[in-house]
């Protein structure tokens, strides 16, 4: 089974607390990919710590709703907080 977001249970600038499928309570860190991130790449717009905030969960991974739907950090949640 691949671990995947089931909840987020807290959101701080940058770091999001999330329950995991496989029961797990992690803590991830987005501060490392947003320094590092582009200006035009789907996660700069997250450095906007009011957007941040409002990051929620499609049960598979994070995503902003206000990026058009688009889940904006897929691909560092399964790798990331371990």
């Amino acid at each position: 089974m691949l671990p995947r977001v089931k909840t987020v249970l807290s959101v701080e600038p940058y770091k999001v607390m999330c329950l995991w499928n496989t029961g797990e309570v992690r803590e991830v860190d987005f501060q490392p990919y947003l320094t590092e991130s582009k200006p035009q790449s789907p996660t700069a717009h997250l450095a906007d710590k009011q957007l941040f905030s409002e990051v929620k969960t499609d049960r598979i991974t994070l995503s902003d709703e206000v990026y058009n739907g688009r889940p904006a950090i897929r691909g560092h949640t399964n790798s990331v907080g371990k």
